[in-house]
């Protein structure tokens, strides 16, 4: 049964999702959307760049992504996005994970003293709630391409907060040990 039986929507193709696939999946598997909704990943120049090229391995070049991003529209966004939801890995709005930590750490220290903002993000708990819904889904075999249908996120997405929350728990259970 295809997955465009199961979730009677039209299938088309991801387009704000960087193009990494499964070795069980063939190249060019089309992961049906529901509802499509426009945001600035729609005009990122990296749409239809692979994936590796964004989330290089360690010691492998990140020139080629940082010259995507030097010629893309919604750069800017794009970095925004990936300092508001404290982005870890890949290469985002032209920048690493290490020169986003340094933008955050100067954007903490140069507000006033006076200003009472906290410096660090509470976690919300509906992006807390579905994170964990994915990794339980994930834990029960679930395939990422039904969660991503399910939640509209990325195959990219799902797997990340799958990732994240699995070493947060393990890094948690060590702590209690």
């Amino acid at each position: 049964m295809s997955l465009a039986a199961i979730t009677a929507e039209p299938v088309v193709p991801v387009p704000h999702a960087r193009s990494v696939f499964l070795p069980t999946e063939p190249a060019g598997t089309v992961i049906p959307m529901p509802k499509h909704r426009k945001d600035w990943r729609d005009y990122a120049a990296c749409t239809d760049k692979p994936a590796e090229m964004f989330f290089p391995g360690k010691g492998q070049p990140t020139k080629p992504a940082r010259q995507v991003c030097a010629s893309c529209d919604v750069r800017e966004q794009c970095l925004q996005w990936a300092l508001e939801n404290d982005e870890q890995f890949g290469i985002w709005g032209g920048t690493s994970q290490q020169e986003r930590r340094r933008l955050q750490r100067k954007s903490q220290q140069s507000r006033p003293q006076n200003d009472k903002r906290r410096t660090g993000r509470a976690p919300n708990p509906e992006i807390t709630k579905r994170n964990e819904e994915i990794c339980q889904a994930r834990a029960n075999k679930i395939g990422v391409e039904e969660l991503s249908v399910k939640y509209s996120l990325s195959v990219n997405t799902i797997y990340r907060i799958s990732g994240r929350v699995r070493r947060t728990k393990t890094e948690a259970q060590e702590n209690q040990a």
